[in-house]
């Protein structure tokens, strides 16, 4: 991932999704409804994996980024809600970006995300400017990239 592919994008991600201005919180209070390991979000009515991560014992993230097909795999077979799950949209995953979080972030929601990672997150967008690149968004900093499917990167899954 370039740094011109994030300042160009991140440009135009902001305007094209509509990001709320710095200083506002993309999170008021009452805008997620955690429940059982999910986070409902009552604005775009998508509903969450609560955690990025499995955890490991005593309930701490146990760092487990896989490369696209790996984290598309994870979500497909997800069974928390008995709901279908996958990988959110570049879109859909800039909704969570919490702007009133200065970086290096995690840019998100602590509350309904204890276990947010400040990392590059896969999305399931493909890359028309990179052709085999898949984009994702970096938590840290809140703008987006690109990057090959083999890479190791966070997840997040939707529905």
């Amino acid at each position: 991932m370039s740094k011109r592919t994030f300042a160009i994008l991140g440009a135009s991600l902001a305007s094209a999704l509509c990001v709320v201005q710095v200083g506002q919180s993309a999170a008021p209070p009452g805008r997620y409804v955690i429940n059982a390991g999910t986070v409902v979000d009552k604005r775009t009515k998508l509903i969450w994996e609560q955690q990025i991560f499995p955890s490991s014992e005593g309930g701490a993230p146990a760092l487990m980024p896989l490369a696209l097909t790996g984290a598309q795999a994870y979500c497909a077979v997800l069974t928390v809600g008995g709901l279908a799950w996958r990988l959110p949209t570049l879109k859909e995953l800039a909704t969570l970006v919490d702007v009133s979080v200065a970086p290096p972030g995690p840019t998100l929601d602590s509350t309904a995300f204890p276990t947010a990672s400040a990392t590059f997150t896969w999305s399931a967008t493909p890359s028309v400017d990179t052709p085999g690149n898949t984009w994702g968004l970096d938590f840290s900093t809140a703008t987006p990239g690109n990057d090959s499917p083999s890479q190791l990167h966070a997840y997040r899954c939707v529905h």
